[in-house]
């Protein structure tokens, strides 16, 4: 898998599903591969596949072991393949069992409406914390149609955030769809 990860970290987001699949057929068990993956998808669009493989890194592993990032890419989604319903059944269903004292049930969260943007930053301890949160609050702006707002919380990431986060190519990839030239409908799930 850690030549995939390189792969998606580099943009090669194709050759990076294709090495995270082969890592996956070796070891069907490790969650990492299939949370891995989703993230690759999310960055391509694949909103099916990045629920599938979200949804089997959880039936695996659970919460544990950075398992709350699969919730928040299974949650996006959803939201984006115009699922709303099911995206906040999904999240409140894992909401229950997470600490609330960690920083992704912050974002977890936030997502489900029980924290503003200002207390998700005020939550924050440190860039990468800050790189994920102005990365979820575009994605929410964008699934509420407030394109100026996305963007600007993309281009936070995009000059202040980290680098080797797993969301900081989700906001620049985000940033480059908005920034497409005029014309180019951008739509999230209905017709």
């Amino acid at each position: 898998m850690d030549r995939g990860v390189t792969k998606s970290r580099d943009g090669d987001y194709q050759i990076a599903i294709s090495d995270i699949s082969k890592a996956i057929e070796l070891d069907p068990k490790d969650s990492s591969n299939f949370r891995m993956r989703a993230w690759t998808n999310l960055y391509l669009g694949n909103y099916e596949a990045v629920y599938a493989d979200a949804a089997m890194a959880l039936k695996l592993n659970g919460l544990k072991d950075h398992g709350s990032y699969s919730v928040l890419s299974g949650y996006i989604a959803l939201q984006k393949a115009g699922k709303a319903e099911s995206a906040r059944t999904f999240l409140n269903n894992w909401m229950k069992g997470a600490d609330k004292s960690t920083w992704p049930t912050s974002i977890m969260r936030y997502l489900g409406g029980q924290l503003t943007s200002s207390e998700l930053l005020n939550a924050a301890t440190d860039t990468g914390d800050l790189t994920e949160a102005y990365t979820f609050m575009g994605e929410m702006a964008l699934i509420h149609g407030e394109v100026s707002t996305a963007k600007r919380h993309f281009q936070w990431v995009r000059n202040n955030g980290i680098k080797t986060s797993v969301q900081y190519p989700l906001a620049v990839t985000e940033l480059k769809k908005l920034s497409e030239p005029t014309g180019t409908i951008i739509t999230f799930g209905g017709p």
